[in-house]
């Protein structure tokens, strides 16, 4: 994978998990694009794991997000979809620098030039 993408994939990732770690539906949908409804479910699911009071979240540090594994996983997995230029994303969230349960999913597609959000979820 080109370095630029992988860079952009994460700094957009870390700028999503920012957003709704400050529940800031506005900015998710503006610079995401993501629809009130996925904002809501996107919140509820976070505070369901953390007794509806989610601490300060974030993503793995640069330095170890695409190396050794934590907890069995790559901290942050960005992968090469079927579709072309469009990759799959599996980010550990991260809370006072080590992981926790909660897993993001997302989906990037390269389009016109630019990294477009296609599909986002929290699981473990």
């Amino acid at each position: 994978m080109d370095s630029a993408i992988r860079h952009a994939i994460y700094t957009a990732t870390a700028r999503i998990v920012t957003l709704i770690g400050a529940r800031d539906d506005g900015s998710l949908k503006r610079e995401f694009g993501m629809s009130a409804a996925v904002c809501a479910e996107l919140f509820e699911m976070l505070a369901a794991y953390f007794d509806d009071a989610p601490p300060a979240i974030s993503v793995p540090p640069l330095d170890t997000a695409f190396g050794a594994t934590v907890r069995g996983k790559i901290p942050v997995d960005i992968y090469a979809m079927n579709a072309p230029a469009t990759w799959g994303v599996d980010c550990s969230l991260w809370i006072d620098g080590a992981p926790v349960e909660p897993v993001l999913h997302l989906r990037f597609a390269h389009i016109a030039g630019r990294l477009t959000l296609q599909h986002q979820y929290i699981d473990s």
